[in-house]
C-alpha cells in the first residue's frame, strides 16, 4: 500500500433471517392439549366437540378435527361455523361463535378461574395446532411443526390491517420485502423485519420501510438501532446489527452459497446507502448518489489514525485542508490532498502538507510530482501539475472568477508558505518568515530561495 493511503476494512459477518431462533419447542403434554387428537375422555380414536349454535354433538370417528380451525356444523338444520380450542391452561374449550378467532393474536382465556394468554397458530402441512403456551410466538421467524411425524417448517405473520394470519408454507417469507394480504377482502400492502437484538417483529403498515436506513425497534424492552439491505449479488436480506452500512466497509453476504462481497456508503445528503456490487469504492473519489431523488455529490476519506470513514458532504478532500476525525473517540487531525495526476487523495496523518513544496504521489503506480498554492484570495487550489511554480514568482490565479495576483514563497527554514496577497514581494529583500516559531528570514536571487542572518 502506497504510504498516506488508508485500507478500507472487512466488516464483521452480517446476521441472516435464515439464523434467527426457530421455535422448536415441547409440545404441550397430552392432558393439557388433549383436545389436538382425543374427547374428553382422555386419548381415544375418535373427537366429539359440540356445536355453539345448535348444542349437538358432532363426532369425528377418524380423529380428523382440527382444534383452531373453522368447523362447519354438519347437522343440515344448523350448518353454522365455529372455532374452539382446548386452553391449555385449564383445559377448558374457548369457543369462537362467529368462527372470529385470529391465528398467532395472543389470546386470554374467557374462564375468570383462569383467564391466562396463549397463542395458537395451525400448521400448513399437517393441519394440525400448535401452541405457545407462554404466548411467546414470534411472528416472521421459521416455526417447526411440533409435531414429530410433521416436524416441518412454515412462517407466519399477521396482516397488520385485518390481523389475520397470512402463511408462507415453504418457509420462504422474505423480510423488508413489500407483502400483500393473502385475504381478498384486505389485499393490502405492509413490511415487516424481524429485530436482530430481540426478534419481535417491526412492522410497516404502510409499506414504506426504506432498505438501508437504520431503524430502531419499537419496543420498549429492546430500543436497539439495526439495518438491513438486500445482498446486491443474490437479493437475499443481510442484516447489520450494529447498524453499520454507511461506513464504506466492504461486507460479505452471510448466505454460504453466495457469499460474495460488496461495498456500502451512505450518502450524506440524502442518508440513504450507496452499493457497490464490485466493492471498488475508492476514498477520495467524488461520487454521486445514486437514489436520482438526490444525486448529491460526496467523498469519503479513512482516518488514518482509526480507520474510520469520514464522509465529506463537500466533496473536497482534494483541497489540502486539515481535518478533525469524526469519531469522537479519535478526533485526531490529518490532511489531504488529490494528485491531479491519478486523482487519487494523498493522505498527510501529521497534518503536515506543505503547500508550496513539490511532492510525490504516494501511490507506486503513479509516483508523479505536483505542487498545491491556495489562492487567497478565492481560497482555490492552484496546482502546478507538470511545470513548477517559481518562488517570488507572481500568480495569477486560474479561476476565472477570480483572476487576481498574488507571490508566494517558502521559508527556507520551516518550509511554511509565505503568501504576499497584494503581490508586492520584492526579491532581494529581506524578509522574516510568518510562522511566530520560525521567525527565520529569508530572500530570493533569481528564483532561488536564500537564507539571510
Amino acid at each position: 500500500m502506497a504510504p498516506g493511503a488508508v485500507a478500507y476494512m472487512a466488516a464483521a459477518p452480517g446476521i441472516r433471517m435464515d439464523d434467527g431462533p426457530v421455535k422448536k419447542r415441547k409440545r404441550a403434554a397430552d392432558e393439557e392439549n388433549r383436545a389436538n387428537r382425543s374427547t374428553d375422555f382422555g386419548a381415544q380414536k375418535s373427537q366429539t366437540v359440540a356445536c355453539p349454535h345448535c348444542r349437538r354433538k358432532s363426532v369425528w370417528k377418524d380423529a380428523e378435527y382440527q382444534e383452531g380451525l373453522v368447523t362447519t356444523c354438519p347437522y343440515a338444520e344448523c350448518g353454522k361455523t365455529y372455532q374452539a380450542i382446548a386452553c391449555p391452561h385449564c383445559r377448558l374449550k374457548n369457543v369462537w361463535k362467529d368462527a372470529d378467532y385470529l391465528q398467532g393474536l395472543v389470546t386470554s382465556c374467557p374462564n375468570a378461574e383462569c383467564g391466562r394468554s396463549y397463542q395458537t397458530v395451525n400448521c400448513p402441512h399437517c393441519r394440525k395446532i400448535n401452541i405457545w403456551k407462554n404466548a411467546d410466538y414470534k411472528e416472521g421467524l421459521k416455526t417447526a411443526c411440533t409435531y414429530p411425524e410433521c416436524g416441518r417448517e412454515f412462517q407466519s405473520i399477521n396482516c397488520p390491517h385485518c390481523r389475520k394470519l397470512n402463511v408462507w408454507k415453504d418457509g420462504d417469507y422474505k423480510s423488508g420485502a413489500v407483502n400483500i394480504c393473502a385475504y381478498e377482502e384486505c389485499g393490502k400492502p405492509f413490511q415487516t423485519m424481524s429485530c436482530p437484538h430481540c426478534w419481535n417483529i417491526n412492522v410497516w403498515q404502510d409499506a414504506d420501510y426504506e432498505q438501508g436506513l437504520v431503524t430502531t425497534c419499537p419496543y420498549a424492552s429492546c430500543k436497539k438501532s439495526y439495518q438491513a439491505l438486500d445482498c446486491p449479488h443474490c437479493q437475499r436480506i443481510n442484516v447489520r446489527k450494529n447498524a453499520d452500512y454507511g461506513k464504506g466497509l466492504i461486507y460479505t453476504c452471510a448466505y454460504e452459497d453466495c457469499a460474495q462481497t460488496y461495498q456500502t456508503i451512505g450518502c450524506p445528503h440524502c442518508q440513504r446507502i450507496n452499493v457497490r456490487t464490485d466493492a471498488d469504492y475508492e476514498q477520495g473519489l467524488v461520487y454521486k448518489c445514486a437514489h436520482t431523488e438526490c444525486g448529491g455529490t460526496y467523498q469519503t476519506i479513512g482516518c488514518p489514525h482509526c480507520q474510520t470513514i469520514n464522509v465529506r458532504k463537500r466533496a473536497d478532500c482534494h483541497r489540502g485542508f486539515i481535518y478533525g476525525c469524526a469519531n469522537t473517540k479519535c478526533g485526531k487531525k490529518f490532511q489531504t490532498i488529490g494528485c491531479p495526476h491519478c486523482r487519487r487523495i494523498n493522505i498527510w496523518k501529521d497534518a503536515d502538507y506543505k503547500e508550496g513544496l513539490v511532492h510525490t504521489c504516494a501511490y507506486d503506480e503513479c509516483s508523479r510530482k505536483f505542487q498545491t498554492i491556495t489562492c487567497p484570495h478565492c481560497e482555490r487550489v492552484n496546482i502546478w501539475k507538470d511545470g513548477f511554480y517559481s518562488p517570488g514568482a507572481t500568480i495569477s490565479c486560474p479561476y476565472k472568477e477570480c483572476g487576481r495576483e498574488f507571490q508566494a514563497v517558502n521559508c527556507p527554514h520551516c518550509e511554511v508558505l509565505n503568501i504576499w496577497k497584494d503581490a508586492n514581494y520584492q526579491e532581494g529583500l529581506v524578509y522574516t518568515c510568518v510562522d511566530d516559531q520560525c521567525q527565520g528570514r529569508f530572500k530570493t536571487l533569481e528564483g532561488r530561495v536564500l537564507e539571510s542572518s
